[in-house]
């Protein structure tokens, strides 16, 4: 239960403006608790909020990640709520919309129950400050199958989802020893591996759930070839077929150029970016 008191506000409207980001998991959670996150919350304010995103919505981004932790963290600073309390309004919108509470590297940690699952973040995002994304944007239209209903399925007819989820902590530990010592190499596999791994579980669902497209799948291909002489680069793809591939601040120019010199923009990809590493909800009015 949020325990935080209720503040009166002004009677005039009160406006509050938040900027959130995306966040992509490295190790990813798929599969759906039977319980809803819903029941535990005990919340009876009103209020009304408008959202924007200048990311594709619904198509394996994250983008309502960052639209519901801007909600909550906005909400948060309203009712002057501890930090604990604004993950978990982001988490009633979208698990994943916990970890863009904060900053860094955050892992978001199940607990006993759904009232103790919590998110910490290991490192800020200045501890890795070479690290830099290239986003290909494959298909920026709504995915035939959602998330939610993906991960329904998988929980109940994948027999490799057991599997997975035996791995989970140590590939966890594993990513963190990567990124402590900013070994890119080892976080390059750990990083694919455990995409490949989240899209086998699809496919191992029945009926089978393809979110990777021919497009995604030259991607791979390409990020692979790329990789020949040394590990320079590591896609990942949540639910859908856009990739984001991680990559380092040296090497990100010759990334991109060959990137879009490959795939045609309009064509193969819709567009493709450059990024550095989010910090977390920051107020922008």
């Amino acid at each position: 239960m949020i325990e935080s008191k209720r503040q009166k506000l002004d009677e005039e409207e009160r406006k509050i403006t938040v900027i959130a980001h995306p966040n992509i998991a490295l190790i990813k959670y798929w599969g759906k608790a039977s319980e809803s996150v819903r029941d535990k919350l005990d919340c009876q304010w009103s209020f009304t909020v408008s959202s924007s995103t200048n990311f594709p919505v619904a198509a394996g981004l994250a983008s309502s990640a960052a639209g519901f932790a801007a909600i909550a963290f906005a909400l948060g600073k309203t009712f002057d709520l501890p930090e604990h309390d604004i993950v978990r309004l982001a988490r009633y919108g979208s698990g994943s919309a916990s970890r863009s509470v904060l900053s860094g590297l955050v892992q978001w940690k199940k607990g006993n129950d759904k009232t103790e699952s919590h998110v910490v973040s290991h490192f800020s995002a200045d501890h890795w400050p070479e690290l830099r994304l290239v986003i290909i944007v494959v298909k920026d239209e709504e995915k035939a199958l959602s998330s939610k209903e993906g991960m329904e399925r998988t929980a109940k007819t994948s027999e490799l989802l057991q599997d997975r989820i035996r791995r989970n902590q140590e590939r966890i530990n594993l990513i963190i020893s990567a990124f402590s010592s900013h070994d890119f190499p080892s976080l390059a596999e750990l990083i694919m591996r455990d995409s490949n791994e989240m899209h086998a579980v699809c496919l191992d669902s029945y009926p089978p759930i393809q979110y990777l497209n021919a497009t995604s799948w030259s991607i791979i291909n390409f990020v692979h070839s790329f990789n020949k002489e040394s590990v320079r680069a590591a896609y990942t793809f949540d639910a859908g077929p856009n990739a984001c591939i991680f990559t380092l601040k040296e090497h990100v120019n010759e990334l991109y150029d060959r990137v879009t010199s490959t795939f045609s923009k309009g064509k193969e990809v819709k567009d493709v970016y450059i990024s550095e590493l989010g910090q977390g909800p920051q107020i922008d009015n």
